[in-house]
């Protein structure tokens, strides 16, 4: 298998591919019905000649760099689309359908036009929404096309494919990040080569690997390790809907045996939607023992799930070397780091106390049964010099080992910037250490190093302060869950009240998901009792606020991190939905019977799953 530093982007690779392989399957698109049958496929051949066929038609109408918005399914059709782009010198825009909750359609909206897009892309079948969609948001004189009824390639294909130049823009991930507002990360074919490749060696995925799940395309997660990666091996990406595991979570891992699915993965909510929803009678049915690289990233990963799903799931054969921690963000492409093959996960104990203090601290042997509060925290992959720093993030001094600081990369899969914003390029890219070394990307996430791995504990601005200690609101928030049985579905978010001066221990508030079935005869008030009395005991902190509110409230990022300050706003502006009881006015509100229904198990963003 030629590597990337064979190719200068994915037309190369992928005419390669057609010419070596051209009738194995290249994308293979499962029914979203009960049958789970191939809804469509597509060869090498077949892919590379619809690709053109696409870039052909493109290529007419709008000149080299323009920007092309997808919003196909994910599928055959989103694939053949984005690899059309990038035959024709044009810059892909992949996101998510107008066909959702409003704040997705505002958002994507505001995509179109910070991107500049000249064109949307779509299914024949989602045409009449997406056109509606562009006239209800001012955006009629953007071009709608649907590739279906594009000529045929032919005599119109070009007879060699264009090479790329390694610095342009491949496409735009447009992510809305942990905190602040949506940005378009540029990423060029060098970035996409240098990551697919990176991704590829650090789970010793070989040629011909089958790769795929139920990831959306347009989340970098998705359109990496499940199209992109089994593309450049010479394998097979296989994809199934995103609402199909929301709604079904077995049909996932059936997909992965049914399909022989080498890798697949998810954030980790998806491995905990698995344990609370898939059966032990269906667990019988599924032989996992083939699922090589279960790679979980993309949020932070709980010690707890990890075992959890291992020790359910070994009874299907799932081993618990498949599992694969990583860490990754649309700047850096996608993968930063991954644990490697044939490797259990890094699972350390630390002192919770040290690591209020900014030190990682294991605990063993006697210490660790001596200890006050532990934290377990899962390690990210091997770490070295050349893929990064950890730095005090007010004087960019690289911090020792066994320190916590912020985790700057560095690499060719870095991305050159955002899109049209060079204000927060300038904030995040090109970064200097204190020693003078540059080229590196802030993340803004916090982290340490420990026997050559990565631990990332938490995120710059969502530190919360109490008593003079640093305390990480997922902590917090792991904590709430376990004070109620109806909280520990839902999903929580533990962030500062604004606006009242400097922090303390009263302006820490959390807001939660409540199923109301499972509340009991004392009411809503005992489960905010409950939760004051969890968090007072764990981590002596009085909160300000608990608000119990509806399942599906929590808003979430599209790859399914959760959006504290999106939520301390809304609580702060009056504008949360969902409110079930505020611990602020003392009143409840009357749980309507929708609620107590089946819990909506990730937010509404994350069920069209950045």
């Amino acid at each position: 298998m030629r590597v990337a530093q064979g190719f200068r982007g994915f037309p190369e690779l992928l005419a390669d591919r057609a010419e070596r392989h051209p009738g194995r399957q290249a994308v293979l698109e499962i029914s979203p019905g009960e049958d789970r049958a191939v809804r469509a496929e597509s060869t090498y051949a077949q892919l590379l000649r619809d690709a053109q066929g696409v870039a052909a038609a493109l290529s007419d109408r709008y000149p080299a760099g323009s920007r092309i918005l997808i919003v196909h399914e994910s599928g055959v059709s989103f694939a053949t689309a984005f690899l059309g782009c990038l035959l024709a010198g044009l810059v892909a825009v992949p996101a998510p359908s107008p066909a959702g909750y409003r704040r997705q359609q505002s958002r994507l909206a505001g995509i179109v036009r910070h991107s500049g897009a000249h064109a949307v892309l779509c299914d024949a079948s989602h045409r009449p929404d997406v056109a509606d969609w562009l006239a209800a948001n001012g955006l009629a004189g953007t071009d709608l096309l649907v590739p279906e009824t594009f000529p045929a390639a032919g005599d119109r294909a070009p007879a060699s494919v264009p090479a790329a130049r390694a610095e342009d823009p491949a496409y735009l991930q447009y992510t809305s990040g942990s905190t602040g507002r949506p940005k378009g990360v540029i990423i060029t074919h060098r970035n996409l080569m240098s990551n697919v490749a990176h991704f590829a060696e650090c789970v010793g995925a070989g040629e011909g690997t089958r790769c795929g799940g139920w990831l959306p395309l347009y989340h970098d997660f998705g359109l990496i390790a499940h199209l992109a990666v089994p593309l450049f091996l010479g394998g097979t990406s296989v994809l199934m809907a995103p609402s199909v595991f929301l709604r079904h979570p077995v049909r996932w891992l059936t997909a992965v045996d049914r399909y022989d699915l080498h890798l697949s993965g998810g954030p980790d909510f998806a491995y905990d939607l698995c344990l609370r929803k898939i059966t032990d009678e269906q667990i019988a049915a599924l032989d996992l023992s083939r699922w090589r690289h279960a790679v979980n990233g993309s949020e932070p990963i709980r010690a707890s799930v990890l075992a959890a799903f291992t020790d359910r799931f070994a009874a299907a054969g799932f081993r618990p070397e498949a599992m694969s921690p990583g860490y990754g963000l649309a700047e850096t492409t996608l993968a930063a780091t991954l644990s490697p093959r044939s490797e259990r996960p890094v699972v350390t104990r630390v002192d919770a106390d040290a690591l209020a203090r900014h030190r990682f601290v294991p605990l063993t042997g006697t210490a660790a049964g001596d200890a006050g509060a532990v934290r377990r925290v899962v390690a990210s992959g091997f770490w070295s010099s050349e893929r990064g720093v950890v730095v005090d993030p007010h004087t960019a001094a690289v911090v020792p080992d066994g320190h916590v600081g912020e985790i700057w990369v560095r690499g060719a899969s870095v991305s050159p910037g955002y899109w049209n914003d060079p204000e927060a390029t300038a904030g995040v890219f090109d970064a200097v250490t204190a020693d003078g070394t540059g080229g590196f990307l802030r993340t803004g996430d916090l982290g340490s190093v420990w026997d050559g791995q990565l631990y990332v504990t938490g995120r710059i601005k969502e530190m919360l302060i109490a008593h003079g200690r640093k305390l990480y609101p997922q902590d917090i928030e792991d904590v709430v869950r376990t004070a109620h049985p109806s909280l520990a579905a839902g999903v929580g978010a533990a962030f500062r009240l604004e606006g009242n001066g400097p922090e303390s221990p009263d302006e820490i508030a959390v807001v939660q998901e409540c199923r109301s079935g499972l509340v009991g005869s004392e009411g809503a008030e005992a489960v905010a009792g409950a939760v004051r009395r969890r968090v007072r005991e764990e981590f002596a902190v009085a909160l300000a606020a608990v608000v119990l509110v509806r399942p599906g409230t929590v808003e979430r990022t599209t790859s399914g991190k959760i959006q504290r300050g999106a939520m301390a706003r809304e609580l702060r502006d009056g504008t949360l939905r969902g409110v079930v009881l505020d611990s602020r006015t003392g009143t409840a509100s009357a749980m309507p019977s929708a609620v107590a229904g089946p819990a909506p198990d990730v937010a509404p963003t994350a069920g069209t799953i950045a």
